[in-house]
């Protein structure tokens, strides 16, 4: 008994680092009439069109779920005479409606402002190490514009062809081109994104900001906030 719990404790933990190391592939795509969502996970392929509302949830190349969002004519509702509204209370009035509890809980929050500080540090660090987590498999990106005024059309291209080569050496895994419409104006975007997280990097973070956390300050607070 004991060796079959600890073969299922052994295959558990081997199909947890398998999840946690297996990367999260996002595609997003898009094209005049046209932009897709692609996400990937081990089995999984979440497909999402969100110009078209259709969707689609395949689990091993099997479709399990599909789904298309049916856009119903909106019903022009009878017009109605404008009433006027009252204007609310001003804020001073506010203020000075507060009570003497909800002061007591600004003035313990205020006494802690160095603690709420740091706390907000660590959150905005958190959210740019989750940012930073992601990595760029490839984009590509290409514009086609054109303006009213031709003339206005080639001073624009010229503007952006002078700034695209060092655009280009600041985002080297990027492909970007650009293409002048002198007939027309007009405006259409073609990208192509493939990004890619590790799970793993994600958690790693989460657990590492919660462990740097003044949680004593936070818990005094909490008791703090209580009693008052």
């Amino acid at each position: 008994m004991l060796d079959v719990l600890l073969i299922i404790a052994a295959v558990i933990v081997f199909l947890g680092i398998v999840l946690l190391l297996w990367p999260l592939r996002v595609r997003f795509q898009m094209w005049p009439g046209r932009g897709q969502i692609d996400i990937r996970y081990v089995l999984i392929h979440v497909h999402l069109n969100f110009l078209t509302g259709d969707s689609a949830v395949r689990f091993a190349g099997l479709k399990i779920a599909s789904g298309i969002e049916e856009k119903k004519p909106k019903e022009e509702a009878p017009k109605e005479p404008k009433e006027e509204k009252e204007k609310g209370p001003s804020i001073r009035e506010r203020l000075q409606k507060v009570g003497p509890a909800e002061r007591e809980k600004g003035r313990i929050l205020w006494e802690h402002r160095p603690l709420l500080r740091r706390v907000l540090i660590h959150m905005a660090k958190l959210v740019g190490r989750l940012i930073r987590a992601w990595r760029l498999d490839h984009a590509k990106l290409a514009l086609v514009m054109g303006l009213d005024n031709p003339a206005s059309t080639g001073i624009a291209a010229g503007c952006i062809y002078a700034a695209l080569p060092s655009l280009q050496m600041s985002l080297p895994r990027w492909r970007i081109a650009f293409v002048p419409e002198f007939t027309r104006a007009h405006v259409a975007v073609d990208a192509d994104i493939a990004l890619r997280l590790i799970p793993l990097e994600p958690l790693y973070q989460i657990i590492r900001t919660l462990g740097t956390l003044p949680w004593r300050g936070l818990w005094k607070l909490k008791a703090a906030l209580q009693q008052s």
